[in-house]
């Protein structure tokens, strides 16, 4: 079911971006029907999308889902992204931060010292965290952005800061 949680979101995210009318929406359920094999209805109210198949509710939007365990700590600074939810036993959320892979990657590290590491990588400009506690899991994946040069229409150079996207994906 994840590959097709990524599948799906990526159909309805694509006809999202086309400013999704009803002619549209029919042809990406009928899409994700094909993909599935099941009936599908799809909603593009608003912020996000929900899509409704035979296994169950894919909720996306951009705000934190409802029932989001609020023993998940939010790194501060961070805007949300994107989230989306399966059936409610899985959680995914997309964040931005303005600092680097290293400090969010300490911080979750020790803010999270109370579940069981699973597993962990840290490669500089990107790192996970795989952590257990009872029958749930949180892996929470970093990805680092180096600090660019951009120049304005009169030439002028200015340099952006770096960043990191992080990823909290909950399963219970």
């Amino acid at each position: 079911m994840p590959k097709v949680l990524v599948s799906l979101t990526l159909v309805a995210l694509v006809f999202l971006g086309l400013g999704c009318k009803s002619p549209v929406e029919m042809a990406a359920e009928k899409v994700i029907e094909d993909a599935t094999g099941g009936k599908v209805q799809l909603n593009t109210q608003g912020e996000g999308f929900t899509i409704k198949t035979e296994q169950g509710t894919i909720v996306s939007e951009q705000k934190l889902p409802v029932g989001f365990p609020s023993y998940i700590p939010i790194y501060q600074n961070s805007k949300l992204v994107t989230a989306t939810t399966l059936n409610e036993s899985a959680m995914y959320v997309s964040f931005d931060a303005p600092d680097s892979v290293k400090i969010l990657y300490d911080w979750y590290k020790n803010a999270m010292k109370d579940w069981k590491l699973a597993s962990e990588a840290n490669f500089g400009a990107t790192a996970l965290l795989m952590l257990e506690k009872g029958t749930e899991k949180i892996n929470i994946s970093f990805t680092g952005e180096e600090g660019k040069s951009v120049f304005d229409a009169s030439g002028n150079k200015t340099t952006t800061g770096a960043g990191t996207n992080f990823i909290i994906n909950w399963t219970k």
